[in-house]
């Protein structure tokens, strides 16, 4: 297993990983079998983009912005309060394999 530290840039943002994925798969030397990205935090998440057009990364943040807010609290569940951006991680998923 290989781990990835990715910082971002601001609070909200979607970054490329392709390029650190690759260098991984590259100096393993892999013959075949299957890649899986995991991302173990509650307010991120993965989504695959062809990266093709420059206005899609903003698009899919305006997006999720809609879907939910920056600030203010969920409802309760068990007993503890949950954050928005909680909501919209689990929309995009923390993991992809290919």
């Amino acid at each position: 297993m290989q781990e990835l530290t990715i910082q971002t840039p601001q609070r909200e943002a979607l970054v490329d990983v392709t390029a650190q994925v690759q260098d991984v798969v590259r100096n393993h030397e892999f013959l075949d079998g299957m890649l899986v990205l995991f991302c173990p935090h509650t307010t991120a998440g993965l989504t695959i983009n062809e990266n093709a057009d420059p206005t899609v990364p903003r698009d899919i943040l305006t997006t999720l912005r809609r879907l939910g807010p920056a600030s203010g609290r969920l409802p309760a569940l068990r007993g503890q309060q949950r954050r928005p951006r909680q909501g919209i991680a689990a929309r995009l998923g923390l993991a992809r394999s290919g």
